[in-house]
């Protein structure tokens, strides 16, 4: 028996809607007891037992989609744009404290522009738009009152990256990658540290420069790093490293020291 796909991949596929291949899919397999994943290449196939099938609607799909595979921010714009609010509509009449529809309602209303009709109870406790236990959230908390939630995405309707708690990026931040460099960093001379970056960055413009076939300008300042022929110091100068500023043009940035 084929597997039969869920959440993100049911809407896309019943709504027909033109989303790039999903990197996290969820699908019904009878050979599976409870549930597990399998992973291959780039994409993670979700696959449950036949009772966590949730109702072949709307709302039980993105409710299982929350759920298991957090907020595919992509399928959502094009499935609120194809269906429009009804169905988000009468999801918060039926059940206005949902936090499930709660946060589908906000995310409507971020994703769209477009106001729709909530009522929710004022007593009801505020719950994260993102679930940190399956995505990357940002530090910084916005309330909404109108549908009570606390909006933790890491960017706004122009551009918000989510980026799912792999394995591996857990493994990654439990080691706290952050601490083990800046203790290695610490065992070495600032200034040291300093020229080697301000003579890398400086190879690296120049390569830069020769992939593309262009040339410095005469009115760009060039960083030269340390000869053998100068004198050995007990302590490094200082140097000062290039920064980029950022044009409107779109031309390159020049340097400046």
């Amino acid at each position: 028996m084929a597997a039969e796909p869920l959440g993100y991949a049911r809407l896309v596929e019943k709504h027909a809607l033109p989303a790039r291949p999903l990197t996290v899919s969820a699908v019904i397999d009878t050979a599976v007891k409870g549930r597990t994943s399998t992973v291959a290449a780039e994409t993670e196939t979700l696959r449950f037992e036949p009772k966590y099938r949730p109702e072949d609607t709307i709302e039980g799909d993105l409710q299982f989609a929350l759920k298991y595979e957090g907020i595919n921010l992509e399928v959502l714009a094009l499935l609120f744009a194809k269906t429009g609010k009804l169905d988000i509509e009468a999801w918060l009449a039926d059940k206005p404290a949902s936090g499930a529809a709660r946060r589908m309602g906000y995310l409507y209303e971020w994703l769209i522009g477009d106001p729709i009709k909530a009522a929710v109870p004022p007593k009801t406790g505020y719950l994260p738009v993102l679930d940190e236990e399956l995505q990357f959230a940002s530090a910084t908390v916005k309330r909404d009152a109108k549908f009570r939630v606390l909006d933790n995405l890491p960017g706004n309707r122009n551009f918000c990256g989510l980026v799912r708690k792999t394995p591996l990026l857990r493994d990654m931040v439990r080691w706290d990658l952050r601490r083990h460099a800046q203790e290695k960093l610490s065992r070495y001379d600032p200034d040291l540290l300093r020229r080697a970056a301000a003579y890398l960055y400086l190879k690296e413009t120049h390569s830069s420069f020769e992939l593309e076939r262009e040339k410095p300008s005469s009115s760009t300042p060039v960083l030269t790093p340390a000869t053998p022929a100068q004198p050995a110091t007990d302590k490094c100068s200082p140097i000062s490293v290039p920064l980029p500023i950022a044009t409107s043009s779109g031309a390159r940035p020049r340097m400046i020291g």
